[in-house]
C-alpha cells in the first residue's frame, strides 16, 4: 500500500535487487498467462443439467486469444470470449469499461485487449457426480498456461483446476 512507503530509492544501475528479487521472483515486470472460474466456485455444489462455466483470463504480454475448458480427464474445448459489445450492455459494466485507455482506441488496439482481464463463458451438461474443471488461457502472442509449475516463483500460473460436486 502507498501509504507504508517511507522512501524511495534510484539507481543508475538496472540489476535485481530487493528481499523478492533475493528469493528468486522474477523482476521483468510481466504479468503471465493466466485465467480463473469465478462460477462456479470451488467446492461448489449444484443441480445437474446445463451449467454455465464463467470466468476471467488475462495476460500482460498480449491480449487472450483463447480459453479452454476441460472436464475431469476431457480434452480442452473452447470457451467463448464475450463480446465487448456485450460487456459494454452491462450498466454494471458499462462506466468501468469506458475507463480502459484501450477502448478510447479501439483501432490500434482491438480486443481483447493486453493487461486487461477478458470473461469467457463455456456451456456444460454436468452429470451427477464429483467433477473437476480444469481452464487454460493463450495469448495472441502464443503464451499458453503451463499445464504444471513447479517454481512458484516465476510469474507463471498453471491451469487452473476447480472440483465440483453436481447432486
Amino acid at each position: 500500500n502507498v501509504k507504508w512507503i517511507e522512501r524511495v530509492e534510484f539507481t543508475a544501475k538496472d540489476e535485481d535487487f530487493g528481499t523478492y528479487q533475493d528469493n528468486g521472483y522474477t523482476d521483468d515486470g510481466t504479468i503471465s498467462v493466466t485465467s480463473k472460474a469465478t462460477q462456479p466456485l470451488a467446492r461448489g455444489e449444484f443441480q445437474a443439467g446445463k451449467v454455465k462455466i464463467i470466468g476471467m483470463a488475462f495476460s500482460g504480454a498480449a491480449g487472450i486469444s483463447k480459453v479452454e475448458v476441460a472436464i475431469d480427464d476431457g480434452s480442452f474445448a473452447e470457451a467463448r470470449i464475450v463480446p465487448i459489445d456485450e460487456l459494454l450492455k452491462d450498466s454494471k459494466l458499462t462506466s468501468l469499461i469506458n475507463q480502459t485507455e484501450q477502448l478510447k482506441n479501439v483501432a490500434d488496439r482491438p480486443y481483447p485487449f493486453r493487461g486487461v482481464w477478458v470473461k469467457w463463458d463455456f456451456e456444460w451438461d454436468a452429470p451427477k457426480g464429483e467433477h473437476t474443471i480444469r481452464i487454460k488461457a493463450s495469448d495472441k502472442s502464443g503464451k499458453s498456461q503451463p499445464e504444471t509449475d513447479t517454481n512458484d516463483k516465476d510469474g507463471f500460473n498453471n491451469i487452473s483446476e476447480i472440483k465440483v460436486t453436481v447432486t
